[in-house]
């Protein structure tokens, strides 16, 4: 699963993307998602091992908080969005190690 969430004129789309990983299989069926997309909006796509996240208290973290996170960085570069985003997974997970991969793509229209 894809999860991609959009920074579209301020405000947060969220798209999951369900299927098989690209490549996998020829010629499955991905469902095909079109945005149209201003200067300023953010893209941020993420592997599910981002929102399957577990804090301390067996909690996952939950798409609000990104979508937080994203909504406020507006002004902000790809590469400081990560960092950003690297310190909430951090501070989330403190001690424990995450049970999955974890992908991050960050696109800024320009």
């Amino acid at each position: 699963m894809i999860l991609i969430n959009c920074i579209i004129e301020k405000n947060v789309e969220s798209i999951i993307l369900k299927g098989m990983p690209l490549g996998h299989i020829d010629n499955f069926p991905y469902s095909v998602n079109k945005v149209q997309l201003y200067p300023g909006d953010i893209i941020l796509i993420s592997s599910d091992g981002l929102t399957e996240l577990f804090n301390e208290r067996k909690e996952m973290l939950d798409s609000e908080t990104i979508s937080l996170l994203l909504k406020n960085a507006g002004n902000k570069s790809p590469q400081e969005i990560i960092s950003e985003l690297n310190i909430l997974i951090k501070k989330w997970t403190g001690k424990i190690e995450p049970q999955d991969d974890i992908t991050i793509i960050v696109i800024k229209i320009i």
